[in-house]
């Protein structure tokens, strides 16, 4: 309930300052659509990080001046291990990768000046990961799991005519015992 509370904040936030910014010149188009490269950040309890490559691609209309629906749907394309060993040689290992994230999101953009707008996001998620784990204690076994989420993030994008670059975080899953957040940079193009 309290990301639900502070990502709703946020929103609400972006929603009453932009009309601070009615006089803008920079046109919010209807439609847009982008790609997004990033690494994940994939944090297991008690574990070391892992950080995965991942693509997302992005498709949004602006319901209204200054806020949007989008849809985003993306994979891995790599993967991360980590490995642990003891004093004594004992040792489990895993490799993990990310299938696929995808949901629906609220945007809301704040312009600043002519040249770029600062975004607040949040929606709902769900993802698959995928790993395999290795140990000389037990069966090496692989395994996957489907979860979703409330997801939250911020951006800002630069325009330059009908082309706009961006830089995101985005958290998609925030469970107790994981978390998948997501630092991309992409391309988007308005229609």
């Amino acid at each position: 309930m309290k990301k639900v509370l502070c990502g709703l904040s946020i929103m609400f936030i972006f929603i009453i300052s932009s009309t601070c910014f009615a006089d803008s010149k920079i046109k919010q188009r209807q439609a847009y659509v982008g790609l997004n490269a990033g690494i994940a950040n994939y944090e297991i309890n008690n574990t070391p990080d892992m950080e995965i490559p991942i693509l997302i691609g992005k498709a949004g209309y602006f319901i209204i001046d200054y806020i949007a629906i989008e849809g985003r749907f993306g994979f891995g394309v790599g993967d991360d291990s980590i490995k642990e060993e003891n004093y004594y040689g004992d040792y489990a290992s895993a490799t993990v990768e990310i299938d696929r994230v995808y949901g629906a999101y609220l945007c809301g953009y704040v312009p600043i000046k002519d040249a770029a707008s600062l975004y607040a996001i949040a929606g709902y998620s769900e993802g698959k990961v995928s790993g395999k784990f290795e140990s000389n204690l037990f069966n090496s076994y692989e395994d996957s799991d489907t979860d979703s989420d409330f997801s939250y993030g911020a951006g800002i994008d630069f325009y330059i005519d009908k082309f706009c670059v961006n830089v995101e975080y985005m958290n998609y899953m925030d469970k107790d015992d994981y978390e998948i957040s997501v630092i991309s940079a992409g391309i988007k193009y308005n229609f």
